[in-house]
This record gives C-alpha cells, structure tokens and sequence, in this order.
C-alpha cells in the first residue's frame, strides 16, 4: 500500500510541476553545460510570512545520456546532488530526489546502474520565517552530477539556475495544471467516423461547453 502511494505521489507531484514549468512566472532558465540544462519553478509565486511552498526542478538531459543518481552503485561514481541558497528569511528543507533505475550499459556489460530517468524532477520544500522581510527574492540552485553515454561517463559537471520568489501579505493560490479543453461536435463526429466497423455501437455525450 506504501509503495502505491508514493507513486501516486509522485505522479502528482510530476504532473503538477509540468504545469508550473510551462508558466512564465516564477521560472527560472538554464544556462547548463550541453549535455543537461535544469529549470525550477515555485508552486506559489507569493508566500507569506509563515507559511511555505514547493520548490520544483527539473533536469533535461541530452538524449542517449543519462546522470548517476543520488545513490550510485559504486563509491567512485559522483552523485548528483541538489543544493538551493536562499537568503536570509528563507528556510529549504526536505529535498527529494526522484526513483532511480537500474539500467545496463555497452561499456559494462553485466552490470547494472543507479541512474535517474530522462527528465527527473526534484522538489524542495521552502519556507518564509515569521520575520522574513516582504519583496522578492532569489533562490539559487545548483545540480552538481555525473553525466554518461551508452559508451563512457564524463568528468563530474555542474549547472545552476535561479528561480524568483514573493513575500508578501498572502500566499497566493498554486499552480493548477491545465484542464484539457472539452471535444467540438465536429471532433466527436469525426471520432465516430474513424471508428473501425464491427465494434459495436459508440454514443458520445458532449459536454458541457461542447461547441
């Protein structure tokens, strides 16, 4: 029961970091090294005094590599690690790092490593003190990690990035992820015409707001 919770969780937390990246506030850019570029967004562009948010990061990496993760399999293996600097008033807390997989290389066949998915995201829990001062500040993250190809694994590399956040008066509502929108008459219409004979009958209900 424990195991299908947290992948609840963290397809959750996945599917609304997804939603928060693709906003334009709060967003940090990457100015990485080639083979992975991160951006972090906030769950609320504005936090009160008191009161606390989440801090997501996700990583891009270049297709046909991969990073260790943050427990690898051998001691000479650099893990990746997350650091975030905040400034005074400013509490992180409670890094995550997402589930490892165990894959097999070409250059260590046999072998198996701890390594993260294409595009993992941790997240971070970031509070404001009771007498943080209002206004807007920067949190600094950093992504120190070990990049590899199916060939050979690369000098240790690091990438940072910085995201932006508010204190103020209210915390203000979190990002919710985008509703898709309701099909038109003419895309249900088109649905029952490409659907394959002898299947049986189709009734389709529009919806609400279905145009």
């Amino acid at each position: 029961m424990k195991k299908y919770a947290l992948m609840f969780w963290l397809a959750l937390l996945t599917a609304t970091a997804a939603a928060a990246f693709g906003q334009a506030v709060s967003v940090g850019g990457g100015g990485a090294p080639e083979i992975v570029k991160i951006e972090a967004a906030v769950r609320n562009s504005t936090v009160a005094p008191g009161d606390e948010t989440a801090l997501w990061v996700r990583a891009r990496v270049e297709p046909g590599h991969h990073i260790q993760s943050d427990r690898p399999t051998e001691s000479y293996i650099v893990p990746t690690e997350l650091t975030v600097e905040a400034p005074a008033g400013i509490v992180v807390s409670g890094i995550e790092y997402p589930p490892a997989e165990m894959k097999e290389f070409a250059f260590a066949k046999g072998k198996k490593w701890s390594v993260f998915p294409e595009s993992p995201v941790f997240s971070a829990a970031v509070r404001a003190s009771e007498d943080a001062e209002q206004g807007e500040v920067t949190l600094k993250v950093r992504l120190d990690y070990q990049a590899c190809s199916d060939e050979q694994c690369l000098p240790p590399e690091s990438v940072e990035t910085t995201v932006k956040l508010t204190v103020g008066d209210r915390t203000s509502a979190p990002v919710q992820p985008a509703r898709p929108r309701p099909p038109t008459r003419t895309e249900a219409a088109a649905a029952l015409t490409d659907r394959p004979a002898g299947h049986g009958s189709l009734r389709v209900v529009c919806p609400t707001g279905c145009s």
